[in-house]
Formats: structure tokens, C-alpha cells, sequence
């Protein structure tokens, strides 16, 4: 039986991650918030325990919560993954699948973006993940540690927060007849249902090294997943037009200025190194995903 190690294991992504894997016949170990060694400056004694016998881990732990400092994301989030992919080679763990983010290369993009298109991160948050992969990134001559790095864009699914909780609230508000200013939220992002990226991470586990970029199938605009959302709920949704500038002067006023970018600017991912090293394509429908979303919602 295949051993693997999930930090962040009880996080919205690690727990559909370690149903799949247990699913698939996986022994999966279990990092969780208070764990010691993930709690302090980490080195190979600390690590050496826990593991012992594993064949793969998947690194997920990160803080992304903007409350928190600078200091702490740096050392959580930018720190602790070249640590562990140390003490992975030392212990002769044979893969390492590390999920970061498509916000490494930016919130929006003009064309789907690629894995070798430049760095440009936007917040703390996405920064420190550039780090992380550039620490990996360069400790790979010395780690024989096979490395993998996933960048997924905006995931849903049952037990969701964030941006995509808000969104789905804002769908509901919508379907008691309160009009949404989006009308021209028509923009092309790309989205990630949980079970697809749990597929590709299951698919990492037998093999595949590099940089990895994900997505659901299809882009939809922040209007057209709205108008989804409610379609599922048999409802409607009407929405009105609003100037850009001013709803942009009326978000950043309210601290939410990173808000316009998400809703009206556009953010595709290339997928096409992804199908052509691993032969992988986002099994289930953004639809299929949603209802899941919803039902779970309800």
C-alpha cells in the first residue's frame, strides 16, 4: 500500500484529498494545525518520525488568511516547504507534489497564462508562494526528491470559504430579487472544482515532475457563474450596469479594491503542458461541481 503525507490535511482541500486518496487505496497520514513540527524552524531530526515509510507528500499547509502578518506568512507559507522538501530527500520520500497558486503569476492576464511566464505576485500571500517555489525550485540539484508544483486558480466545492463562500451568498441575496451591479462582469476566468484537482494530484502520485497548471475544462465569466448558480437553484438573477470607475472608487473606498479585479478582469489558465506531460484533462463539469457546491450550501 502507497504511504502519503498530507500537511494541511484538515483544510478545505485536504479533506476532499484525503477521501480520494484513502478512496484509491492510499495509507494517508494526517499533518494538522498544532502538529510541532510544523510549528517551529523544522530541520531533519523533526521530520525524520513522521516520515518514515512514506512514499509521497503532498504539501498544502499555508496560511492565506490577509489578517495575518507578513512575518508569519513568510515563514509558514515561504519557509517551511523547502524545509520539508529537504527532509523529504534525506528520508528518501520519492515524490513531492507542492499545491501553490495561479496567483504567483498574477490576479488577471490578457491571454491564459503559462508555466513559464514571469512571477508577478499581487499581495503577501501571493508572494510568499513564489518563494516557496523558488526555494523548491532551486534546492531540486541537491534533493533527489521528484518535485511536482500544481497551481490551481479559484477552487470550489462542499466546504468552501473565502472568496468563493462570498460569491455563492451573493448569488443567494441576488435570488430575493436584490439586482447585482455585474452586467459587464463578462470577463473569462478560469475556475477549479475540488474533485478535478483532487484528480490531478491523485494522477501526481504515480508520476510527473515540473509545473503544473489546472483548471475546470471551460472559463466562465463572474456574470455567467452567477446566472449558473441560480439556474441550478431555480431561480433568476436580474443585474443593472454601473460605471466601472465608479464601482471601482466605491470598492476600494469600502477596503475591497482587489474585489473589481476578481469580478470584471480576466484570469485564464494554460492547461496545454499539463494535458501534453500527463495526459490530463479536468474530468467533471463545472456544472456537476456546483451542484455538489450548492447542495452541500443548502
Amino acid at each position: 500500500m502507497t504511504v502519503a503525507l498530507v500537511t494541511g490535511a484538515d483544510g478545505f482541500i485536504g479533506q476532499h484529498l484525503q477521501k480520494r486518496l484513502s478512496g484509491e487505496g492510499v495509507e494517508v497520514r494526517r499533518f494538522v494545525r498544532g502538529v510541532p513540527a510544523l510549528n517551529e524552524r523544522s530541520n531533519l531530526q523533526h521530520w525524520s518520525e513522521y516520515l518514515e515509510g512514506v512514499e509521497a507528500i503532498y504539501h498544502l499547509a499555508a496560511i492565506a488568511h490577509r489578517k495575518s502578518d507578513t512575518r508569519r506568512i513568510t515563514e509558514v507559507n515561504a519557509r517551511w516547504p523547502a524545509r520539508l522538501y529537504a527532509a523529504a530527500g534525506a528520508a528518501g520520500v520519492g515524490r513531492f507534489i507542492y499545491l501553490s497558486s495561479i496567483k504567483v503569476l498574477g490576479d488577471y492576464s490578457s491571454r491564459p497564462l503559462r508555466p513559464q511566464d514571469p512571477y508577478a505576485p499581487g499581495d503577501a500571500y501571493a508572494l510568499s508562494k513564489v518563494q516557496a517555489e523558488q526555494g523548491l525550485l532551486a534546492a531540486q540539484g541537491d534533493v533527489a526528491t521528484q518535485l511536482a508544483i500544481v497551481r490551481p486558480p479559484l477552487t470550489y466545492g462542499p466546504g468552501v470559504k473565502a472568496n468563493f463562500l462570498a460569491l455563492l451568498r451573493l448569488a443567494r441575496l441576488a435570488q430575493n430579487g436584490i439586482p447585482l451591479p455585474l452586467a459587464d462582469a463578462a470577463a473569462p476566468r478560469s475556475i477549479m472544482g475540488v474533485d478535478n484537482l483532487c484528480d490531478l494530484l491523485h494522477r501526481l502520485l504515480q508520476s510527473g515532475a515540473g509545473i503544473f497548471h489546472c483548471a475546470d475544462a471551460e472559463s466562465i465569466s463572474v456574470h455567467d457563474l452567477l446566472q449558473l448558480i441560480a439556474s441550478l437553484s431555480d431561480k433568476s438573477i436580474r443585474f443593472w450596469r454601473i460605471s466601472p470607475a465608479l464601482l471601482k472608487a466605491t470598492l476600494r473606498v469600502l477596503g475591497r479594491g482587489g474585489a473589481y479585479s476578481r469580478l470584471f478582469d480576466p484570469l485564464e489558465v494554460d492547461q496545454s503542458e499539463t494535458l501534453r506531460v500527463l495526459g490530463w484533462s479536468a474530468p467533471h463539469s463545472t456544472e456537476n461541481q456546483l451542484a455538489g457546491t450548492l447542495q452541500w450550501l443548502r
